[in-house]
């Protein structure tokens, strides 16, 4: 790891751990929220540098004049996905392919939905990498 990615994420570590002081200090929610920022913006550090790509996938929805709720995306869908070039080597040939990583920020208390772990296990069958992270360390490990 080069010393301005160690530099840049010591940096989001201190931003986290000033927004989750005191053990009652905000919601899991609210948690949650300031691990999603602090990894997203790490992400995005990285993305700049043309290491990944990523997307943060919003929850919720809005509601239509006409009176319906429109969600912006299927229930379970992970917080972020990830792409990442990969490779391996098979009978003495390297192959290189794109990796894709399903995110889902939880805080140390956060558990997963019943519908966010059928998400985890269609999405793991189809070959994708599915991952509970509750900080900025774990995201790391997974990417490197």
């Amino acid at each position: 790891m080069t010393s301005g990615v160690y530099k840049r994420t010591e940096e989001m570590k201190k931003n986290i751990s000033k927004g989750l002081k005191g053990k009652n200090k905000g919601t899991i929610e609210e948690k949650e929220i300031a691990i999603q920022k602090a990894i997203k913006d790490m992400l995005q550090y990285m993305e700049n540098q043309g290491r990944l790509m990523f997307v943060r996938l919003q929850a919720g929805g809005y509601p239509t004049k006409e009176g319906h709720f429109i969600k912006l995306n299927k229930g379970g869908s992970p917080d972020i996905i990830v792409w990442k070039k990969a490779s391996e080597v098979n009978n003495k040939k390297r192959f290189h392919y794109l990796k894709t990583i399903a995110l889902e920020v939880k805080s140390t208390k956060g558990v997963c939905t019943p519908e966010q772990i059928d998400w985890q296990k269609r999405f793991e069958s189809l070959g994708g990498e599915y991952f509970v992270v509750r900080d900025v360390d774990s995201v790391l490990r997974i990417l490197s």
